[in-house]
């Protein structure tokens, strides 16, 4: 697998791309110092297209109250905290009666995420390999590709630790007393 691949987004070759040379105007980068330096033409532009973004954003959040309006001062308790109300659908946003929690579980944690998992883990550990590859610790010369079994039963033992914890790591598969043992993760993952 090659390190560089993988996330980043592949061009395309039929997409034309719309250079311009001219650069863009960005208001939110100009400090006041460079005001000064620029022509009225450009500053009244600069204030007009500030005017105009300020208005789509009041727009966007039209309400009762100036979202783009904060009386600053020294006092910190000028600040007035507004709980936010959730409007969005929540809950699954799939069928699932008469499946069971670990079907639902896997509707939401499908193949496609698992595979994106493994494909950046591998991905991560291989780039590390080779930045550092004349100093490479013992655990990562020994580092080899995951896969998605190997990802599942991570993820196994992560949910099961969740359930019974233990403060010591090394006790879900070495434990101290024997008897005092919790599961067999071992056998989930040596």
């Amino acid at each position: 697998m090659d390190p560089n691949s993988g996330s980043e987004v592949e061009p395309d070759e039929d997409v034309e791309e719309d250079i311009s040379l001219r650069p863009l105007l960005n208001p939110s980068n100009v400090v006041a110092e460079d005001i000064n330096e620029l022509k009225l033409t450009e500053a009244s532009e600069l204030m007009r297209l500030d005017a105009e973004e300020d208005q789509a954003i009041r727009t966007i959040a039209a309400g009762e109250v100036d979202v783009l309006y904060f009386d600053w001062c020294a006092d910190i308790k000028n600040f007035e905290g507004v709980r936010e109300e959730f409007t969005g659908s929540s809950g699954p946003t799939f069928d699932h009666s008469g499946l069971s929690p670990l079907q639902v579980f896997e509707e939401i944690w499908d193949t496609n995420i698992i595979d994106l998992i493994v494909t950046e883990t591998n991905r991560y550990a291989n780039n590390l390999k080779s930045k550092r590859s004349g100093k490479l610790t013992s655990r990562m010369k020994r580092w080899k590709d995951v896969d998605r079994e190997e990802m599942w039963q991570f993820l196994t033992i992560l949910l099961l630790q969740s359930v019974v914890v233990n403060n010591v790591e090394r006790e879900y598969w070495y434990p101290s007393n024997e008897q005092m043992r919790i599961g067999d993760f071992g056998k989930i993952m040596p």
